[in-house]
């Protein structure tokens, strides 16, 4: 009985090339921060809940639910879109450190 099947192999780069590179980094979003009519995520609500029947008054929680402001409604969104960018922003960075000659 085998227990997997190589499909098809794929060789892994030694090296990064621009196009990896690019091809890469054009997929993950371009932050707007100064862009107030085209933020990079809009806010996510906040509801009021009463609760002073448990003894703890008004709270306020963020509803991450919300599809305006977190599309596929994960809480893992944004920390992931901000790994993602860093990421991209070094691969970049390192490649032009690297054409410069500043890495050799």
């Amino acid at each position: 009985m085998t227990l997997a099947e190589v499909v098809r192999k794929v060789e892994y780069p030694e090296v990064l090339d621009w196009g990896r590179v690019e091809r890469w980094a054009d997929e993950i979003p371009v932050k707007s921060e100064n862009d107030p009519e085209n933020p990079e995520w809009r806010a996510t609500p906040v509801r009021e809940l009463d609760l002073r029947g448990d003894g703890y008054g008004f709270v306020h929680v963020k509803d991450e639910s919300d599809i305006r402001s977190n599309p596929t409604r994960n809480i893992k969104d944004r920390p992931a879109w901000e790994i993602a960018a860093l990421y991209r922003d070094f691969a970049r960075a390192l490649w032009m450190k690297g054409r410069e000659g500043v890495l050799n």
